[in-house]
């Protein structure tokens, strides 16, 4: 299963926090936030202000941006999922 784009995010933020051998505390006394929502970004289950995001991505070294996707078409087996024989 694809993982959703916070999912992926909150991966590879959790990644770097553990490289540089930080608790979801720590990270979260340096941008002013409570540990639990540190939890929930690295979850990918966030659902809160984008200011927040903000600083935790910025205070790991990374940014955030946005580009335009193109869409997919799915596969063969992707297909065969949405419509099952009817044997």
């Amino acid at each position: 299963m694809l993982k959703t784009p916070r999912e992926a995010i909150g991966d590879l933020l959790r990644v770097e926090r553990k490289r540089r051998q930080c608790s979801q505390v720590d990270v979260a006394n340096a941008i002013g936030t409570d540990r639990s929502i540190i939890s929930r970004i690295e979850n990918g289950v966030y659902n809160g202000t984008l200011k927040v995001y903000e600083r935790y991505i910025t205070h790991m070294g990374f940014h955030l941006s946005i580009e335009k996707t193109v869409p997919q078409r799915p596969q063969f087996e992707d297909l065969k999922d949405l419509f099952p024989d009817d044997e």
